[in-house]
């Protein structure tokens, strides 16, 4: 006690009690917060560290991304090369494509349309742009994780993130930089929750908007990634002040962003776009017992802690191992969060933030914290109502997996901003840079390894220097082997019909790939059997265009010739 006055010290970081600050509890009634510390302009020496880190950051995903999934490319993402370069190409609405409900319009094949619109249809691209989406991921990421501070403390917290998502397991890898696989819907979910950090309708507010809308219209699961959290924790803000004004700018915005999305949808429709096949097929009873039961042990597997279907990337077991740090790390603070946020709902208060350095462009720290909290959740639920099965749908948890993370470092920084003793200062150090460096020794191993060649692109180099520029073949070696050549060799898929006979397959500009369209050759993965009358081979190519002339048995696919050109005349569209 001072002069009859006593000295309040803060609480700690993970303080279960919520104890609201004065200059929050003046504006509690109408859920405004008060003024914070004024914003600060990025200097100009922050732009030349942030524009070489982030270019450094970009090529340091590119490379993994090149070691984890070069053999993984596949004509999914093909096909979206495909569409954006439909896009660039003026046909914007992707008329005549019948695509599945995850269409990816408003998000890979955008970054697609521009990619292409540059540089053409290249192979490559089917790495690059991954990497890129995976980049902006970590860079987003950790603007978040700063928690609107400054100094040492957002640094902690930014390399956090980097630290998880940057050095990445093999198998988080595989899904972080798989090509479209939803990690850009959680990108544009990142974004829309820095638009709504504020209680405030502006543009971050119209922002967030915009990105979920955009975000439903190309998948889903934009759904449980963003607009639900939005909701609840719009919901959450306003039982916490007990004022439903502290709510209404997250609310708003995940109603508005459906309702938005809705008449964008109905639009396209009626100006002839592309129309949605069948959708994503939930599961069984028994497969979310199991997806339930298993949910620790699939989440290690993304972390390292386990086998996977993906392999470990060479990386050896006690470098995996460190990985349990995360995992614990994860754990813990997503906990935190769930009782921090239950707490408050229930007692109606807010956690109060250390005071320190800010940059003052968050004055309710809280509010992201939710966000994230209600993301993680959602996107655990997502994995257990789609997953068919728990070692094939780990990238149903990656989203999981890319929150907690961003919400770890938000509470790194938290942790680092508050006063502790130095022997634990130094001990969090200890343990940080003794993580980050066992796993930049594990990047470095996958990194070491041989980066595989896709079969595709042997497949498409045959193909060019034999003159067989015009083809059709099975989904999965037709539009890979079109973007692998560069569109010097095209390739459009087809399937077989109710009578066993070859008709376009759905995904594609159908029939415009088609009518009026011959071909020289038809090609088919080798390990399909030749009597085969459920996918492309020699039984249904013959049944279709009579026996070939030629065969070549190539790169492990089968290329069929025939002497003069042949057609597809039936375009069914079929999923």
């Amino acid at each position: 006690m001072v002069s009859g006055n006593f000295i309040r010290q803060p609480p700690a970081p993970f303080d279960p009690v919520d104890i609201p600050r004065p200059e929050t509890d003046r504006s509690a009634a109408s859920g405004t917060p008060a003024p914070a510390t004024a914003p600060r302009r990025v200097t100009r020496r922050g732009w030349l560290l942030a524009v070489p880190g982030a270019a450094l950051l970009l090529a340091w995903m590119y490379a993994v991304t090149v070691h984890a999934n070069s053999a993984a490319v596949n004509s999914d993402g093909a096909t979206v090369v495909l569409q954006g370069q439909a896009v660039a190409s003026g046909n914007v609405l992707l008329h005549g494509w019948i695509l599945s409900l995850d269409s990816w319009w408003t998000l890979d094949v955008a970054f697609y349309a521009l990619a292409t619109a540059v540089t053409g249809v290249r192979g490559d691209l089917l790495l690059v742009v991954p990497a890129l989406i995976a980049g902006l991921v970590v860079i987003v990421g950790a603007v978040i994780a700063r928690r609107g501070r400054r100094g040492a403390a957002a640094a902690a917290g930014m390399v956090t993130v980097a630290a998880v998502l940057a050095l990445p397991t093999h198998t988080l890898a595989t899904y972080l930089m798989g090509g479209p696989i939803h990690v850009s819907t959680v990108l544009y979910a990142l974004v829309a929750f820095l638009g709504l950090r504020r209680n405030h309708f502006g543009w971050g507010w119209l922002m967030a908007v915009l990105l979920l809308a955009a975000g439903m219209l190309g998948d889903l699961q934009m759904v449980s990634y963003g607009v639900v959290p939005a909701l609840v924790a719009g919901f959450a803000a306003a039982a916490r002040r007990r004022s439903i004004r502290a709510g209404s700018a997250a609310v708003s915005a995940a109603v508005c962003s459906v309702v938005l999305a809705l008449v964008v949808r109905a639009l396209v429709v009626a100006l002839g776009g592309f129309t949605l096949g069948a959708t994503n097929r939930m599961a069984s009873a028994h497969q979310v017992l199991e997806s339930v039961t298993h949910l620790a042990l699939v989440w290690g597997q993304l972390l390292g802690l386990g086998d996977s279907i993906n392999g470990s990337g060479g990386v050896p077991f006690a470098l995996q191992s460190v990985h349990i740090v995360v995992a614990g790390l994860l754990a813990t603070t997503l906990t935190t969060g769930i009782v921090r946020l239950l707490r408050g709902v229930w007692h109606g208060t807010v956690p109060p933030d250390p005071p320190g350095p800010t940059s003052g462009d968050e004055p309710e720290p809280w509010r992201l914290d939710d966000l994230l909290v209600v993301a993680i959740i959602a996107s655990t639920l997502n994995f257990v109502i789609l997953a068919a099965s728990t070692t094939g749908s780990l990238r149903y948890l990656t989203a999981s997996v890319i929150f907690g993370a961003v919400l770890a470092g938000r509470y790194v920084t938290l942790w680092w901003s508050a006063d502790h003793p130095a022997v634990q200062r130094r001990t969090a150090v200890a343990v940080g840079a003794f993580a980050t460096a066992c796993f930049l020794a594990a990047s470095a191993v996958q990194l070491s390894q041989p980066a595989p060649s896709p079969p595709a692109v042997r497949l498409a180099a045959f193909l060019e220097s034999h003159g067989l520029t015009s083809g059709v073949g099975d989904f999965w070696a037709a539009s890979l082997t079109t973007v692998e050549s560069g569109n010097a060799v095209s390739i459009r898929p087809v399937g077989p019909g109710p009578d066993a006979t070859l008709e376009a397959y759905n995904k594609g500009d159908d029939p415009g790939w088609f009518a009026g369209r011959s071909f020289q050759f038809a090609v088919y993965p080798s390990t399909t059997a030749a009597s085969s009358t459920t996918e492309v081979s020699l039984r249904t190519a013959s049944a279709t265009w009579g026996r070939p002339s030629t065969t070549y048995d190539v790169a492990g696919y089968v290329v069929l010739v025939w002497p003069h050109p042949v057609a597809v005349t039936r375009y069914e569209p079929r999923i």
